[in-house]
Order: structure tokens, then C-alpha cells, then sequence
């Protein structure tokens, strides 16, 4: 499984000040605040203390994304439920229905995240102006979205938009890559993930990247070693855990590939993906 390399998002004054909520000390310093850890305390609190529903969606809003950036899918998709649980109707930025199509996806809820990738959309075509460096990030997390739910008009022409753009650092290539994965184009996202390979050769996303091609690719005995190594970075990163499993299941070692899936699922207990067994034929010396 290859997780695409995101930054934090924030939102902006501006975009609170757009929303006309009026916040509390706690809430206001939650919105600003960039450490993680602080902001998600912050935030809990902000969502504990309102009285107001706004207010109160909000935060589960930002605190779903929050726990997207860092890769928590099943944290991603409570927040998200609870901002809805408010009783209000949550719509916002474009990212935050980028983001949660993602994170709907990858739990297997299709119908919500095509909901969510429509929003995307609808605000491209309709801001024509907007460039590349906002289209690209958006178009990112919802291709792969669109391919799971079977909407083949939709993909192909979200698709067509993403790969006309340029690539123009290590990030759009390792992201690239993790896109073409995502909808099954292995050997099209192989030199992407070699671009950024060469670029950044000790980065774990990247490596874990490597492994999961190769493996799909019936290299996975290469494919391990790249795993290995990313795991010496981020031991407890569910999407690279479950690469090695699928490496170490392709290289015929079933015994290990199945503990390390059952490590991904603990880790991730919601991602459907994780559920799914690996098909394993045990190694033959």
C-alpha cells in the first residue's frame, strides 16, 4: 500500500473568518497552532468546551485532516463522522472533501468518497483560474477514489487533467507513482518512483514505493530490502507494513507476510484494503 507524501494543512484566518464562527481562546489557538500534538489537544478541547455546533463541526473537520496528513485512515474517517454527527452540513475547502474521498475510500465507503471527489471537481471546473500547484494535490487524492467506485467517464477524465501536468520535483513524481498505483498502472508508475528515487534515495515514503512496484512487478525478492529500509525509518507506518507483507507474501515467505498483515490491521483496523488476505505460495528451497 503506497501513501502519498502530503504537508499540513491548515486553515487560514481567512478561511475561519468566511465561516462567521466565533470562537473561543482554546478554539482560536487550535486553528493557528502548527505543531501536531498541540493542535489536536487543542482542538479535542475546542470540540469539548463549544456550545456551539459550528464551532464544534469545525474542529472535527480539521482534526479528521489532521489525522489523514499523518496517515491514521481510521482516526481520519471518526473525526470526519463526528463533524457530521454535529447535526450540521459539513461543506468547506476543497481539500477537506479531497482528503475525505480519500479516507472514505480506503474504508470502503465509495458512494461518500464519488460524493466528496464530485465537490472536487466541480470546484476545478468551475475555478479555472486556479493552478497547477492546487489542482495537482487535489487531483491526487481523488482518482484513486473514482477508480474504486467504478466511475470510468470520471477517472479518465480527472486522470487525463493530472497527467498533463508537469512534474516538477521528487514529490509530484513519488506522488505520481502512488497515483498510477493506486488504479493498477505498476510498470507506468515505475520510473516516477525511480525520478524520485534518485532524488531523495533514504526517504521512507519512496522506499516503500520501490518495494510495493517491485513486488507487483515480480521482483518482490528486490522489493523487500527497499521495505526493510523504510521500516528502519517508520517502524509503526501501517501503508509500509503492509507493502512488506505484500513483498514478503509475493517472495513466497507466507509465515512472516502474515505477521506483518496482521500488524497493518491492528494498526488500521477500518482500511479495507489491510482485511484482505494476501494470496501466499510457501517458498520451496
Amino acid at each position: 500500500m503506497i501513501a502519498l507524501f502530503l504537508g499540513l494543512l491548515l486553515v487560514s484566518d481567512d478561511q475561519i473568518a468566511q465561516q462567521q464562527v466565533q470562537q473561543t481562546s482554546v478554539c482560536q489557538q487550535g486553528w493557528v497552532t502548527e505543531e501536531p500534538v498541540k493542535r489536536k489537544s487543542l482542538l479535542l478541547q475546542c470540540a469539548e468546551q463549544t456550545n456551539d455546533v459550528g464551532i464544534r463541526a469545525l474542529a472535527y473537520i480539521n482534526l479528521g485532516t489532521l489525522a489523514f496528513l499523518q496517515h491514521d485512515t481510521t482516526e481520519a474517517a471518526r473525526f470526519y463522522d463526528l463533524a457530521e454527527a454535529t447535526g450540521q452540513t459539513v461543506t468547506s475547502d476543497p481539500f477537506f472533501h479531497a482528503y475525505r474521498s480519500a479516507t472514505f475510500s480506503a474504508v470502503g465507503r465509495h458512494e461518500q468518497a464519488v460524493t466528496d471527489a464530485k465537490h472536487v471537481l466541480d470546484f476545478i471546473n468551475d475555478n479555472p483560474q486556479t493552478g497547477t500547484s492546487q489542482q495537482i494535490p487535489l487531483l491526487e487524492m481523488i482518482i484513486e477514489p473514482l477508480y474504486k467506485a467504478g466511475k470510468v467517464e470520471l477517472t479518465n477524465s480527472a486522470l487525463n487533467r493530472y497527467l498533463n501536468m508537469p512534474v516538477t520535483d521528487w514529490i509530484d513524481a513519488i506522488n505520481r507513482a502512488a497515483v498510477l498505483e493506486g488504479i493498477s498502472e505498476y510498470e507506468t508508475a515505475i520510473p516516477y518512483a525511480e525520478q524520485a528515487y534518485l532524488a531523495q534515495p533514504e526517504h521512507p515514503a519512496i522506499l516503500n514505493t520501490k518495494c510495493y512496484l517491485l513486488a507487483k512487478t515480480n521482483r518482490a525478492d528486490e522489493g523487500i530490502t527497499f521495505c526493510e529500509k523504510a521500516l528502519q525509518i517508520l517502524p509503526n507506518e501501517a501503508a509500509i507494513i503492509h507493502s512488506y507483507a505484500f513483498a514478503l507474501a509475493k517472495n513466497g515467505q507466507c509465515l512472516d507476510s502474515q505477521n506483518a498483515l496482521q500488524k497493518a490491521r491492528k494498526l488500521q483496523p477500518l482500511v479495507i484494503a489491510y482485511q484482505e488476505q494476501i494470496p501466499c505460495d510457501p517458498k520451496t528451497d
